[in-house]
């Protein structure tokens, strides 16, 4: 069966200028008020492309076109399914311009109650100096990561906008900064800024640490999900990654934050996870990833844990 499906996709890839890429991933996470949620995806792209990490023999300009499905099988006072079907269409401009689009149909079911919406995204990114930076316009459910349990009974909606990049003014400093502002149907909206110094070292061993800040807010606070008027959150982290024996990677990070929610309490929280990877991302790779995130403020703790094993096949 497997053997069919991919000489399918080779026949799509006969005009191709790079090699295709199948990417496929199966994820796990639970949380302490309940939510259990399962996600599977598959993606095909003609020609593998990652502008801000190259891949091997990256032409300097391609068309590229890109489909592919994510199911979502979930459980919180009742069954929850979703299920997202997309086609896209990308264009490499030349080696510091890339754009993607990215559209398709989203349905979400909710206690035998169904619901479909547009998906649409859309990114550019660019290479400017010492910046990495990426545009992303994105509308589609607000359950993919908005709590519970308003975006799942009101089948609430987003469209979400952010401005991403990383600033390397020598080889041992990197400053990754974020700017979001996503409008939510029924009338509220969310800010987020975050910003980040690291010191640390890419090569042979990618090993940084430093500090971040993140402050987001609502405009309104919603009972149906976590939404706060003001969350400000600022603490150290570290991130390591190496490989081993050509073929074996291990990655960590950990994030430990003080935060401060509306005028309450100073609280705590951390965000701990390691993945380990099998293979060369230029043609096969396998890889599992597992996280811990908990927090604990006014005597309330939440906590969310979970993973992902993913391939990538570049053929």
């Amino acid at each position: 069966m497997f053997s069919f499906f991919f000489s399918i996709l080779s026949l799509l890839n006969v005009s191709a200028n790079e090699p295709a890429q199948v990417n496929a991933s199966y994820g796990f996470s639970n949380t302490s008020n309940g939510l259990k949620t399962k996600t599977y995806r598959v993606t095909y792209e003609n020609n593998r492309r990652d502008l801000f990490w190259k891949y091997q023999d990256a032409r300097p300009e391609a068309n590229d076109f890109i489909f592919g499905t994510v199911i979502t099988d979930a459980e919180y006072l009742g069954e929850i399914s979703g299920l997202k079907l997309f086609t896209g269409v990308g264009r490499k401009w030349n080696e510091n311009n890339y754009s993607r689009l990215k559209l398709g149909t989203h349905k979400l079911k909710y206690k035998e109650s169904d619901s479909s919406t547009l998906y649409a995204d859309f990114t550019h990114r660019l290479l400017i100096g010492k910046h990495d930076l990426e545009f992303n316009t994105n509308y589609d459910f607000l359950y993919i990561d908005g709590g519970v349990p308003g975006p799942y009974t009101d089948k609430l909606q987003r469209l979400q906008t952010r401005v991403r990049g990383t600033y390397r003014p020598k080889d041992r400093i990197r400053v990754p900064y974020e700017i979001e502002y996503t409008k939510i149907s029924q009338g509220n909206s969310l800010q987020r800024q975050s910003v980040g110094f690291l010191y640390g070292n890419a090569y042979p061993i990618w090993i940084w640490g430093g500090y971040r800040v993140e402050r987001l807010s609502y405009s309104s606070t919603v009972p149906g999900y976590w939404s706060p008027k003001k969350f400000i959150s600022h603490g150290p982290l570290i991130e390591w990654a190496q490989t081993f024996y050509e073929n074996y990677t291990i990655k960590a990070s950990y994030l430990y934050s003080f935060i401060k929610e509306n005028d309450g309490e100073t609280g705590n929280s951390y965000y701990a996870s390691a993945a380990f990877e099998y293979g060369e991302r230029n043609s096969l790779l396998i890889g599992l990833s597992l996280f811990r995130n908990k927090s604990l403020q006014n005597s309330s703790e939440w906590w969310s844990e979970g993973g992902e094993l993913y391939l990538k096949y570049s053929f």
